[in-house]
């Protein structure tokens, strides 16, 4: 299976791949890289499910953000802080679906508050990028310093 891990991947050559190998040697360069990902896929979502299936807005933002949140969780839980087995509910799922509620609230507040005053297909996008950027760095430090460098330890312990 390939990863975003640096642990075992050959140097990349030039300037970009230089950057990305720079990136994915830290936890928040590969967090930036998965929530790029992330950000990629999430969007293809909403644009499709909203344009190509003419859904309205707010329903579009909570369908594509819904969908993309188990791949996040995974993404997460595994390729950044390599913690396997067993999925607490409680110290994992738990945090990590209120922070989605939480960017999925902020951002669908934006997506019908930009639907309604300035218009739709692509200020819909813009709007939800908006409300995710806001919870973006709080869930980083949220996950890292509460929720999985502990996981990652204990389970590294054993």
């Amino acid at each position: 299976m390939t990863s975003l891990r640096a642990d075992h991947a050959a140097p990349r050559s030039g300037l970009i791949g230089r950057l990305v190998d720079a990136m994915i040697g830290q936890v928040f360069g590969r967090f930036a890289l998965v929530s790029l990902a992330s950000l990629v896929t999430g969007h293809i979502l909403l644009y499709g499910i909203h344009v190509w299936m003419s859904v309205d807005p707010v329903p579009s933002n909570i369908a594509s953000t819904t969908l993309n949140t188990a791949i996040v969780f995974v993404a997460n839980r595994r390729l950044l802080w390599n913690v396997d087995g067993e999925v607490s509910i409680r110290r994992e799922v738990i945090p990590f679906a209120l922070l989605a509620v939480l960017g999925l609230l902020v951002s669908t507040g934006l997506v019908w508050l930009v639907s309604t005053t300035i218009g739709e297909g692509l200020w819909v996008n813009a709007a939800n990028l908006t409300g995710f950027g806001l919870v973006w760095i709080a869930r980083f430090f949220i996950l890292d310093r509460l929720i999985y460098r502990e996981l990652a330890a204990n389970q590294h312990a054993s």
